[in-house]
């Protein structure tokens, strides 16, 4: 695949983002690919919708994913706090808490003096 047509399926996916009212809930889509492919290509697709603002800031998101994209899947779930996936026609649905955590516990925290 050539490098456009990988910045194509990024842009494609990218596209797909949406958020709710509240901007809480995002919502993607990790477009599919025809023929053979390039290891790491899906993961520079699910990388591009992961890192976009939209889906950044956040707290649930919603991804599917190509049935039978184990590049993809995998990919979502080492970037997510995957709650629950379920098949869906042809993709898979993947519920997941955005994992960019930013409170630390008090505990956590060191101590002064």
């Amino acid at each position: 695949m050539t490098r456009s047509k990988l910045g194509e399926m990024k842009d494609v996916a990218k596209d797909t983002i949406q958020l709710d009212d509240d901007g809480q809930h995002a919502v993607a889509s990790v477009p599919g690919q025809a023929g053979p492919r390039q290891p790491g290509q899906q993961t520079e697709v699910v990388d591009e919708v992961l890192d976009d603002p939209r889906v950044q800031h956040g707290k649930h998101v919603t991804v599917s994913v190509p049935r039978g994209d184990v590049e993809a899947l995998e990919r979502v779930r080492e970037r997510l706090d995957v709650t629950s996936t379920r098949p869906a026609g042809s993709t898979v649905i993947v519920e997941a808490e955005a994992s960019h955590h930013e409170d630390t516990p008090a505990e956590e925290e060191p101590s002064a003096g």
